[in-house]
């Protein structure tokens, strides 16, 4: 079991999954479970700690709402209600976890390995995502809380594509 804390983004638009299904992709159903739950319950076998980064709670279970991190609604004096990205479930999650580094992963990563998290944890890069075939998946990954600078300057500019970091 890892001694850090790993976050589940979970905020995002979904826009692709909504138009084709009609539904969150967090709430898909993955072997008789939503999937946000079967992704907390793996990661919960591997992580000490487990939070689920969500635009808002209405939806999850109440047993989960101890472990839902809201998005923040403002950053630097600008309204981020509407604002659906990994940027800001990241800053949310430093934010109200107070933890110095942090493991993230997408909800839509159910497939991800114990193996893969181990050696991402143990690159000793200073943001360390994962890659496959050369190309990074950013969503997936170890940051450090030095990276809050970044993802504020980042949402004050509009700007939200995490390879930027």
């Amino acid at each position: 079991m890892f001694d850090c804390t790993c976050v589940i983004l979970s905020g995002g638009k979904s826009s692709r999954m909504r138009e084709d299904a009609g539904i969150d992709k967090a709430f898909l159903d993955f072997y008789g479970k939503p999937l946000y739950a079967r992704q907390f319950e793996k990661l919960s076998s591997i992580f000490q700690n487990v939070y689920l980064s969500a635009k808002n709670r209405e939806h999850y279970d109440q047993i989960m709402t101890g472990n839902i991190i809201k998005d923040l609604e403002f950053v630097e004096n600008i309204d981020t209600t509407s604002l659906f990205a990994p940027t800001l479930g990241m800053l949310s999650a430093f934010e109200a976890t107070k933890s110095n580094s942090i493991f993230f992963v997408g909800v839509d990563t159910p497939f991800i390995s114990q193996n893969s998290i181990s050696k991402i944890i143990s690159n000793n890069a200073k943001h360390k995502s994962a890659r496959h075939n050369g190309k990074i998946h950013p969503t997936v990954g170890m940051y450090d809380k030095d990276v809050c600078i970044e993802l504020r300057d980042m949402i004050k500019n509009d700007k939200h594509k995490l390879t930027m970091l």
